[in-house]
């Protein structure tokens, strides 16, 4: 009966809360979803309906992610449920992706040299920065990983749109040619970001009048920020969000990247510099 309750309770929130967002966060062997009769492909990020109808072959597992709270629910139980339905029953078992971000990105300095850094040294911080994040001292993040990892995700502008965020970031138009976003920190440290408008046709990359000119936007824990501009945005660039867990200089992100662009160079991502991107 219990279980029941906290059934319904659930799903009401599902259907109350409009910011909710789970997604297919990983799966293996034999996986089927359908919604509202038809079948759908499974992939990884796939956005999921709390009354999507999932079915979990044998020796097979799925792992869903609620963004809301950065939770991860794992079930290897199988048979054809609802997402909703696979979340309660995982609950005592679900895992805090916020830990895991936690633990991959915070903080120290790479213990290797030349090309393989994650961290560079930023110089003296100002008494105000130490304020908003002592833990993060005097490290910035690499621009030149992450000049590479920004360049090789625009090859693929429509992953980009739905790319794993683990923050809560909402964005949409706002009459023929504005836009605004809120960018929620449900994490438990700061997050750092910025607003870039880039041409990828052109070379062309810069600060987005959705940006911020001067370092980076800063926000704590429990904190929220919301951009808008009601028109006027330039039609032709593609704006992207860029969000890091420390400190990166916007200049030579951007100075970079032009160059990458400029050569046409090949290079390859960085896979263990923790840095999310979406297309606003």
């Amino acid at each position: 009966m219990n279980r029941l309750i906290t059934f319904m309770i659930l799903l009401l929130s599902v259907v109350a809360t409009a910011t909710a967002q789970y997604s297919l966060y990983d799966y293996s062997g034999n996986v089927a979803i359908k919604r509202g009769g038809k079948s759908v492909t499974p992939e990884k990020g796939l956005k999921l309906n709390a009354t999507d109808m999932i079915t979990i072959g044998d020796n097979s597992s799925i792992q869903i992610l609620n963004s809301i709270n950065s939770q991860i629910y794992k079930s290897t139980t199988s048979g054809t449920f609802t997402t909703t339905r696979i979340m309660i029953d995982a609950k005592e078992q679900s895992s805090d992706n916020r830990a895991a971000i936690h633990d991959k990105i915070r903080f120290g300095k790479s213990s290797t040299s030349g090309d393989d850094r994650v961290y560079v040294e930023k110089g003296l911080v100002r008494r105000s920065m130490e304020a908003y994040d002592p833990e993060g001292d005097n490290l910035q993040v690499d621009t030149k990983k992450l000049s590479a990892n920004v360049i090789n995700a625009l090859k693929d502008l429509e992953a980009l749109k739905t790319s794993d965020f683990p923050t809560t970031l909402l964005n949409a138009p706002v009459n023929e040619s504005g836009l605004k976003f809120m960018l929620e920190n449900t994490l438990n440290f700061p997050v750092y970001f910025n607003v870039l408008r880039i041409i990828p046709e052109e070379g062309k990359v810069e600060i987005s009048e959705l940006g911020q000119p001067t370092g980076n936007y800063v926000v704590l824990q429990n904190q929220s920020i919301v951009r808008s501009q009601s028109k006027g945005l330039y039609p032709a660039g593609k704006h992207i969000l860029i969000m890091t867990h420390c400190y990166f200089d916007i200049d030579e992100l951007i100075e970079n990247m032009e160059s990458l662009m400029k050569e046409g160079t090949q290079v390859a991502s960085d896979n263990q510099l923790p840095v999310y991107m979406r297309l606003l």
